[in-house]
């Protein structure tokens, strides 16, 4: 089985509204691609999942961050429920697909007294209505979920770095990092492969697990390691 990584693609950015790099993807061969999150802004969401639900067999979608970015957890999630049924989106929810074990959540953040200090440098405490109110919530269940369900065969796909090993070492001293980084590496039981989003710089590192990350990052920055064509076989 063939499968295709996609993340932190920023649409929204593009002048195009990301048209040139979605038309220069090639699905050919891909039986399963995964979106972990940070695709486009929350008013694309619809039409972004139909045009690659068109081309693409099965889809597995994380919401990234930035989805939720000038509106709430509620209305993106409502929206959600309205995508194609070959698009699974994953928040705390598992499926079993062709026999692999998939499972994923956005995971977000765990509450640190140091990282608050500099809350006002998150967009997100802006951006995101009731943000304060839920994301460390949101941040504990996913924890709960994902440490209860994970098995050793499992693909587990999050927004969220789950590990401290996938942090660029330019940014090692950074006291944003515990906003980026939700790391698990305490968790019984490890997953086969771990593919997530939300830094900007690629990752393929087999530790506890395989950890990978394709993200494009943002709009004209040429230095992620992106590539269009990356292809896993599970």
């Amino acid at each position: 089985m063939v499968c295709a990584l996609l993340s932190d693609l920023h649409l929204e950015e593009h002048p195009d509204r990301g048209e040139a790099y979605l038309d220069a993807l090639n699905p050919e061969g891909v039986d399963l691609l995964v979106l972990a999150g940070d695709i486009c802004a929350h008013d694309m969401i619809l039409d972004v999942m139909k045009w690659f639900s068109k081309r693409y067999d099965q889809i597995v979608y994380v919401l990234g961050n930035h989805e939720y970015h000038e509106s709430s957890f509620e209305v993106v999630e409502e929206t959600c429920k309205k995508l194609p049924s070959n698009i699974e989106w994953l928040e705390r929810r598992s499926i079993e697909w062709r026999g692999l074990h998939i499972l994923g959540a956005t995971l977000w953040f765990e509450w640190e007294e140091k990282a608050m200090q500099h809350k006002d440098r998150l967009s997100d405490f802006r951006k995101i209505s009731g943000f304060d109110d839920e994301v460390f919530e949101r941040n504990a269940h996913s924890q709960l979920f994902l440490r209860s369900q994970i098995r050793p065969d499992s693909l587990v796909v999050t927004h969220h770095l789950p590990t401290f090993r996938a942090i660029p070492s330019r940014f090692k001293d950074s006291p944003l990092i515990p906003f980026f980084c939700c790391d698990l590496s305490s968790i019984k039981v490890h997953p086969k492969t771990w593919m997530f989003g939300h830094t900007h710089w690629s990752v393929n590192i087999q530790a506890e697990s395989h950890f990978i990350a394709n993200p494009l990052g943002n709009h004209h920055q040429k230095d992620s390691g992106h590539s269009a064509d990356l292809r896993f076989i599970f």
